[in-house]
């Protein structure tokens, strides 16, 4: 999944319980890793070492 977020604003994440919502939140944080792919965040990539 692929996602741009620009300044400014706003995103609202809906779905179903067990959809991932806060499974993504938590990735986007850090407080998680993903079992695949990076997480970039102004360019940057903040996917944690394995």
């Amino acid at each position: 999944m692929t996602f741009e977020l620009r300044p400014g604003s706003s995103l609202c994440l809906m779905g179903p319980s067990g959809a991932g919502k806060s499974t993504l939140l938590s990735i986007c944080l850090g407080l998680l890793r993903p079992t695949s792919g990076r997480v970039r965040v102004a360019g940057e990539d903040i996917t944690p070492c394995r």
